[in-house]
């Protein structure tokens, strides 16, 4: 009897052990989902605070052997404050059209200077994290950022800088239509990125975190030391 008895104490002592062995393997497992997902939102929130950038000018440096600098003016998401404002007989159109005429009169939130290799390597690292072409077949996500990392027209590395190159205005001419072809560049990244069809639900890509982060870097808010600097030079602008 006392045996039977201690039998039927070591099989609950076994299974309560299971028990306990079963969730902390699940507290385990929800953790580190918490974890990625607080990743994930941390650098989501980021990015989609992001609306639109404009590179605004361009500058030759004193230092870096003279390099061409490009302003590059952040816009972040409009935030309505109080009830929006409505005009009697407004048509739709029209109503868009003021808002649109608005948006483009308010000023940048910061800026931020990169020049010219610093945007390539933008597209190099990207590139880097989602051209897999094993992966992109099943990822929608890194897909679509791949397709604007490759069909965008880049800018192409050309010597641009030199007596003759400043003589003949080449070297005006190159940097204006750089600075349309890098906006256009990282509009569109940026648009893709943060897309929130193709990062969402349990399918969910890890590789947005690193898109995320990249992107993230390259268009971080300067110091509050570095903004009030961060003024327009005034010699050798290029509006």
């Amino acid at each position: 009897m006392n045996g039977s008895y201690k039998r039927e104490q070591d099989v609950d002592m076994e299974l309560d052990t299971q028990r306990e062995s079963e969730r902390s393997s699940l507290d385990m497992d929800l953790g580190r989902r918490l974890s990625q997902l607080s990743n994930n939102a941390k650098f989501a929130m980021t990015l989609n605070q992001i609306n639109r950038v404009q590179i605004c000018a361009a500058y030759d440096s004193e230092q870096d052997g003279g390099a061409t600098m490009y302003v590059v003016d952040v816009f972040l998401q409009n935030i309505q404050k109080g009830l929006p404002m409505f005009i009697a007989g407004e048509t739709e159109s029209d109503r868009k059209k003021r808002l649109r005429l608005a948006l483009a009169k308010e000023p940048p939130d910061y800026q931020v200077e990169h020049r010219y290799s610093e945007f390539r390597t933008l597209l190099t690292r990207i590139a880097d994290v989602v051209n897999d072409h094993d992966h992109i077949r099943f990822c929608a996500y890194c897909s679509r950022v791949n397709m604007i990392a490759s069909a965008i027209s880049f800018p192409p590395r050309v010597l641009n800088r030199g007596i003759l190159a400043t003589t003949t205005g080449w070297h005006r001419l190159l940097t204006h239509i750089r600075k349309h072809q890098l906006e256009l560049f990282v509009n569109h990244l940026l648009k893709a990125a943060k897309d929130m069809s193709y990062r969402s639900g349990s399918g969910q890509c890890g590789r947005f975190v690193k898109v995320s982060r990249t992107l993230n870097c390259f268009l971080a808010q300067p110091q509050v030391d570095d903004c009030t600097s961060q003024s327009q030079p005034s010699r050798g602008l290029h509006a």
